[in-house]
């Protein structure tokens, strides 16, 4: 798990995620379905001038090697999310997935996964058969961590 000093508070354009209640609800129950595997679903919305609207949640089959320490989205699904994103004039914003350990924070895996600085990230926490804090973050520009957005049911 990544160091607290590895996160910094959003402060650029980025500021929050709106993921509504419903989706957040169904990616809990497919994260926990998945237990003890990592879970992943990606994002599609619309990013507004200070945040980003999601609109709907693709969810993954998580073709990882190792499916229980990362995720890696499989490549058939990431196809077809930007098929249905493009179909309804929205675009693949970022990913969600869980972390089984319970812990909500990005781990040195993800931020060794950090491909671009535009991309939200999700994580769900969950452990033992129950779901924990949902956290959203954007990589730092330099690639070296995480900034924490604010997560919030709908866009304001």
């Amino acid at each position: 798990v990544m160091a607290l000093e590895n996160i910094e508070t959003a402060a650029s354009a980025t500021q929050w995620v709106a993921l509504p209640r419903e989706l957040q609800d169904e990616f809990r129950q497919h994260a926990l379905h998945q237990l003890p595997q990592e879970a992943c679903a990606l994002l599609l919305g619309e990013r507004a001038s200070d945040g980003v609207q999601i609109s709907r949640l693709f969810l993954c089959k998580n073709a990882a090697e190792a499916p229980t320490a990362r995720f890696l989205v499989a490549p058939a699904d990431l196809f077809a999310a930007h098929r249905l994103a493009r179909e309804n004039q929205i675009e693949v914003v970022g990913h969600l997935h869980s972390h089984p350990s319970g812990c909500a924070m990005p781990s040195g895996t993800d931020v060794k996964n950090i491909t671009d600085p535009n991309t939200i990230w999700m994580i769900q926490a969950v452990s033992k058969g129950s779901a924990g804090a949902l956290a959203a973050y954007l990589p730092k520009k330099d690639g070296s961590g995480f900034k924490s957005l604010a997560i919030r049911g709908r866009a304001p």
